[in-house]
């Protein structure tokens, strides 16, 4: 009895994280997504971005900020280097646009660090956070605005994700981390119109400046941490799908891989470090929280939970059968990280995301992030 009730239990949470929630939540949020009229609130915006050995793509970038669809004598940027080594101050200071300001920091202290200076020299009533290597579209910037002014029928709106496009990769694996990434859009925009999205987008998303509070200089996640505080603190966090950034990189296996052991350690960082937005009356989201942060850390255990039990199980007819199908998804998996059909490259994608909860875990307490981020 023991056996079935983890098993059943395992298989459960797997499909409510999964596959149900996800569900739910995009079908009580409703099939369409409307588009957010333009305002006519234009306050002074200041563009944060923090940058290590960017020499090379800092001046089409700052040019593609300072040129966005936004009135220039309202959108000023305060970029930070963090302990550069190659020439990225030379050219910065090189660009000479007085709308430009340049914090250089003579030792690399990571990227939440400098975050919290360059909000302190920030003039702008709402910071817009952003990197180096993605481009922003013209509308980009109006667009995150646009959600800011006061709804009187609801709480007010304190952060704005915008949305991230990356280029397609090469198919394999790619094609299932892709769809895992459209569905993770889609999963935010719903909550952010039930009520907030837990996390916004780092390369393109939008706060106002007096919501936000300094985070700790070694935070693994702060496009996690910050909306989160903002969110607690009593206003909504929402994703424009309007305001996209660009990101010219492929993506692959190898660099998803990457990402995702440094987000799934940033998660157990954040379970450990703010256990007060496990209480509801802290946390209103508090489902939204579980259910698409903590619970995907306990995606692989309940894989393996599910498997040995099965395995234990398999006197029973009913359940031999449940083992067959585990196993068969398994091979399918395997046949699908070497290519396949589209099921398989699913499959394959899955069980690799899964993967990297480990290897996050495994990150976090024993891997070298306190020595600053890449």
């Amino acid at each position: 009895m023991l056996l079935q009730l983890i098993f059943w239990l395992s298989l459960g949470l797997l499909a409510w994280t999964f596959a149900i929630y996800p569900a739910l939540v995009i079908l009580i949020a409703g099939r369409s997504f409307r588009r957010t009229r333009a305002s006519s609130y234009r306050p002074r915006v200041t563009v944060v971005m923090v940058c290590y050995n960017e020499a090379a793509r800092l001046p089409k970038r700052i040019d593609n900020l300072l040129n966005t669809d936004y009135p220039h004598e309202l959108l000023d940027i305060v970029l930070v280097s963090d302990g550069s080594s190659d020439d990225t101050e030379d050219v910065v200071q090189q660009i000479g646009d007085p709308r430009l300001r340049l914090i250089a920091r003579s030792e690399r202290t990571g990227k939440a660090g400098c975050l919290n200076v360059g909000v302190e020299k920030a003039k702008g009533e709402i910071i817009v956070f952003c990197d180096a290597r993605q481009t922003f579209n013209r509308q980009t910037i109006p667009r995150l605005i646009d959600r800011f002014p006061r709804d009187g029928k609801r709480m007010p709106i304190g952060a704005v994700s915008g949305r991230l496009e990356i280029a397609e990769g090469g198919g394999g694996m790619a094609e299932g981390v892709g769809a895992y990434w459209k569905l993770e859009r889609r999963l935010r925009e719903a909550e952010g119109m039930l009520d907030s999205t837990i996390g916004c987008t780092g390369a393109v998303y939008a706060v106002r400046r007096e919501l936000y509070r300094p985070i700790p200089d070694d935070t693994l996640l702060d496009d996690v941490v910050i909306p989160m505080q903002i969110l607690c603190d009593g206003s909504r966090v929402v994703l424009e799908p309007y305001a996209h950034a660009f990101d010219p990189q492929e993506l692959s296996s190898d660099r998803e891989e990457n990402r995702k052991r440094r987000t799934l350690a940033g998660n157990v960082q954040m379970l450990l470090r703010h256990p007060q937005w496990l209480l509801p009356w802290r946390n209103r989201c508090l489902i939204q929280l579980i259910s698409h942060k903590y619970m995907r850390m306990a995606g692989p255990f309940c894989l393996l939970a599910a498997a040995v039990t099965n395995v234990l199980l398999l006197s029973h007819r009913f359940y031999l059968l449940l083992g067959i199908v585990q196993l068969l998804c398994y091979v399918l998996a395997l046949i699908g990280a070497r290519g396949g059909p589209r099921p398989a490259r699913l499959a394959a994608s899955f069980l690799f995301l899964n993967l990297q909860v480990v290897r996050g875990i495994y990150y976090y307490f024993f891997g070298n992030w306190r020595s600053g981020w890449k």
